[in-house]
């Protein structure tokens, strides 16, 4: 069988925790990657024996991929990523799509035209704690639910920023559970060089209440999920422990779980996620994650950083 030819363009954190130490496992991808600095080139080209490698990005373009992962900086996504899908090739962005909804949109229309897979690195989706907790609660009517992520320090300069790539996850994930959803007030605190701790209050389309919150000193790293209605309760710590609870139904599931990254990047998602995308380039059919649906998430970025209220 022909190996799948397999790009992955930027080699930055994201890169190296999550996505090489997959996809280099699988003998049917033939690798080529690259990054603008020679010597993470060469750093990551020797530790995992691939023989196809380059700063140049016409040399990508010249072998002529069968797909595509860009992980590279948001700001240049959309540029990439059509220029990929107008050749040919099948695409992988990590999150988020883009800067913005409307470029998210075009992108959608790029890859539907050319007849193309573009997929959105949404994990937290695939990982299975979630896809358990999603089976569990998929018949509820959420009345209320929060959706907490801390940091142990600030590191985003602005609102748009945190939004956009930090709670994008959040707001993924809260879709996912409870649908969709309109902002109603965004409040925040920030000192001259960070933002510091943010909250939105969302509501519900079918008029349940969702909260979103972040504070950027906390203990360390932690993501909470708590959604009650129908009778239920549904808190998650990802991505580790479940707790279900109804009137005639208790029950705890704990996920086997390391919190450094490589033992985890099942439980995490990325596995999953991988693997449907390639199930997706195989079969054609639209990723659950699709450029479309990250549009919808990204417009609801932009109308939570539209209502900020700075405290």
């Amino acid at each position: 069988m022909n190996q799948i030819k397999t790009a992955i363009i930027g080699l930055g954190d994201i890169a190296r925790k999550a996505y090489l130490p997959i996809l280099t496992q699988n003998p049917e991808l033939d690798l080529f990657i690259h990054s603008r600095t020679p010597e993470r080139v060469q750093q990551i080209q020797k530790k995992y024996h691939i023989p196809n490698a380059s700063c140049s990005f016409d040399e990508i373009l010249n072998w002529q991929p069968n797909v595509v992962f860009i992980l590279t900086p948001p700001a240049l996504h959309a540029s990439m990523a059509e220029r990929f899908l107008s050749m040919g090739v099948d695409v992988f962005l990590e999150k988020p799509a883009t800067t913005s909804s409307e470029e998210t949109l075009r992108l959608a229309e790029v890859a539907e035209q050319n007849k193309r897979i573009l997929m959105v690195g949404m994990n937290r989706r695939f990982a299975p704690i979630n896809v358990q907790a999603k089976k569990m609660w998929e018949d509820q009517c959420t009345s209320l639910a929060y959706f907490e992520k801390h940091r142990a320090k600030p590191f985003h300069p602005n609102l748009f920023i945190h939004v956009n790539e930090e709670w994008i996850h959040t707001i993924d994930l809260m879709r996912f559970f409870c649908g969709e959803a309109r902002a109603i007030e965004t409040t925040y605190k920030a000192d001259s060089r960070y933002l510091q701790n943010a909250l939105c209050r969302l509501e519900l389309e079918n008029g349940g209440d969702v909260f979103l919150m972040g504070c950027m000193s906390a203990a360390g790293w932690q993501e909470r999920y708590t959604l009650e209605g129908g009778g239920a309760s549904l808190r998650i710590e990802a991505f580790e422990y479940l707790d279900w609870h109804s009137e005639n139904c208790h029950q705890v599931i704990r996920q086997g779980y390391d919190r450094e990254w490589k033992p985890s990047l099942d439980a995490r998602g990325f596995v999953g996620e991988i693997d449907h995308f390639f199930q997706c380039v195989q079969t054609r059919d639209m990723p659950a994650c699709s450029a479309y649906d990250a549009h919808k998430t990204q417009l609801l970025v932009e109308a939570i950083v539209r209502k900020q209220i700075k405290s």
